[in-house]
């Protein structure tokens, strides 16, 4: 047996289920209204529309490399001539270089000892980037190395098409012995240019 209390409760519950389904019926149809209004709006429309594209190209254009070519006393490499040193004489000689490539440069050198004789070992030089109408003496500026293993970097920047004076200067130690008096020595320096940072 059902007391009225709980009849009461399961007609309540089943009213506001009956509530709840009307509600979603209303939003159904509601729903259902509108999509039937945008088909029938599209298609009094002619049902076609278009979103509006355009292009244009860039012309063609041509990425080259710079280059960086030095040139010594306007040719690929310059002999200097013979140098006749003394423990107290030093000799200097100019030569120019041209950075005839399209970037600037920053000018590094290098010296190798290229013959055996002991004297090799007591011969020094020096590399100087010379001011404008300066000349090349022994003496200038800088520090003087051992020639075997020579070693110097950014003498000087050279921008692209530019030309620069420069005086390398031999001696030697003022402790070469004397029984070394009649050697010879040869010797290459390479000049090396190495392209700037912008």
């Amino acid at each position: 047996m059902t007391s009225g209390t709980g009849l009461r409760r399961d007609r309540r519950i089943a009213a506001r289920h009956e509530r709840a389904r009307q509600r979603r019926r209303a939003m159904m149809m509601a729903t259902l209204a509108v999509a039937a209004s945008t088909v029938v709006g599209v298609g009094a429309a002619g049902g076609t529309f278009a979103l509006l594209t355009a292009n244009a190209e860039l012309p063609g254009a041509t990425v080259r490399a710079g280059t960086l070519t030095l040139k010594i006393n306007d040719g690929d490499q310059a002999a200097l001539g013979a140098w006749n040193l003394g423990p107290t004489v030093a000799q200097a000689k100019p030569f120019t270089i041209t950075n005839t490539g399209t970037v600037a440069t920053s000018i590094n050198a290098s010296g190798v000892v290229t013959s055996t004789t002991p004297l090799g070992a007591h011969v020094n030089a020096r590399l100087t980037a010379l001011n404008a109408g300066e000349s090349c003496a022994p003496g200038l500026g800088g520090s003087l190395k051992d020639l075997p293993g020579f070693a110097v970097t950014g003498v000087t920047s050279l921008p692209a098409g530019a030309t620069a004076d420069f005086c390398l200067e031999l001696t030697l130690d003022t402790n070469t012995p004397g029984q070394y008096s009649g050697q010879s020595v040869d010797f290459a320096i390479t000049i090396t240019g190495v392209q700037r940072g912008s």
